[in-house]
């Protein structure tokens, strides 16, 4: 198993603290695309409903 606490090649540094910035920090404030996305799911979710 690897260890990801002391990484030895750039590719794990990168990935260990993107991966620390991402999900262990508190989560920043959405993207315009993330409530894209948001938004997409919740009309089908809701035409889905509509027309059953």
């Amino acid at each position: 198993m690897k260890n990801y606490t002391t990484p030895r090649t750039l590719a794990d540094a990168t990935f260990t603290s993107g991966y620390a910035t991402a999900y262990r920090k508190p989560r920043r404030s959405w993207h315009a695309a993330e409530w894209v996305m948001l938004a997409l799911f919740a009309g089908f979710v809701a035409s889905i409903i509509f027309w059953s």
